[in-house]
């Protein structure tokens, strides 16, 4: 049971690209109408060349309840939807709630449209289908697409953590950053770039934190991760690995993989910093 737990909590990557996601349900929708079409299960051999158009609204039906639950959704509950937080347990609910959307609607779509054509069924009878068609083969590959992405990004950043031992250590300690706040009423910060460790988001504002006589301090600034990065873009070892956080690449210590991505250690820090899967992985070194 603490195994099913450990691995229900694991990290699992949000489909996020909308160009992805139209590609998912588009493939979603063709490959119901041709299932049924072709094997005609549940009943479909009785409807002869009924089924030609009829199986389409299931694929139609399909299509529509996934762009709820990929597009609207998300949408909707942007919290909820959070890629750095997104896991296995919270995946396998959300198809979870997909198939009974699709069960549900499939029902109204045959007790309308398929009234005197199709078979009639129950609203349970239709959940329970849509469940036992798809639920099995959705867990086996939310399970093969965890242990594929894990095993992938932990070699990923195996080799990356050997490279960062190996690559030679530039760095400048005369630079200073001078961190301007948007508000007047706050002073700029000035910190040697040597001693920057790394700077969060946090809606219109960041936290840095930098060394000061050996110890990890923060400073909560007025201003924008995009603007801090253009202030201080001349320091090209501080590094934008994601959207909401920047780091010294040369306090970098180790780096670890999950199946949602990889993440950074930084002397200092005890939590890891998310890397973007977007991000060129060679610019860490």
């Amino acid at each position: 049971m603490n195994a099913i737990q450990e691995w229900l909590e694991k990290p699992f990557p949000l489909l996020q690209r909308k160009r992805d996601k139209a590609l998912m349900i588009l493939a979603f929708g063709v490959f119901i109408y041709l299932y049924l079409l072709l094997y005609r299960p549940f009943g479909g051999s009785e409807l002869g060349k009924d089924g030609v158009w009829f199986f389409a609204g299931f694929g139609g039906v399909v299509m529509f309840s996934l762009a709820i639950n990929y597009l609207v959704m998300p949408y909707l509950f942007k919290k909820t939807f959070n890629p750095e937080t997104w896991n296995v347990r919270k995946e396998f609910f959300f198809i979870l709630s997909s198939f009974i959307l699709i069960g549900f609607l499939n029902y109204l779509y045959n007790a309308t449209v398929g009234a005197g054509i199709a078979p009639e069924r129950t609203l349970l009878q239709f959940m329970g289908i849509t469940v036992a068609v798809g639920l099995f083969p959705v867990v086996v590959m939310i399970f093969l697409m965890e242990l594929y992405l894990n095993r992938r990004n932990q070699q990923s950043a195996s080799v990356l953590a050997q490279e960062l031992v190996e690559r030679p250590h530039e760095e400048d300690n005369t630079k200073v950053l001078q961190i301007v706040p948007e508000t007047s009423k706050s002073k700029p910060l000035e910190i040697p770039a040597a001693d920057f460790i790394f700077a969060e988001s946090d809606n219109n504002y960041v936290t840095v934190y930098f060394e000061d006589n050996g110890e990890t301090k923060r400073e909560l600034i007025r201003l924008s991760i995009k603007r801090l990065a253009e202030q201080i873009s001349d320091a090209k070892e501080i590094i934008r690995c994601h959207r909401s956080y920047l780091v010294n690449k040369n306090r970098i210590q180790d780096v670890e993989g999950n199946a949602r991505s990889l993440s950074v250690k930084l002397e200092g820090v005890e939590e890891g910093i998310p890397v973007s899967r977007s991000f060129p992985k060679a610019e860490l070194l």
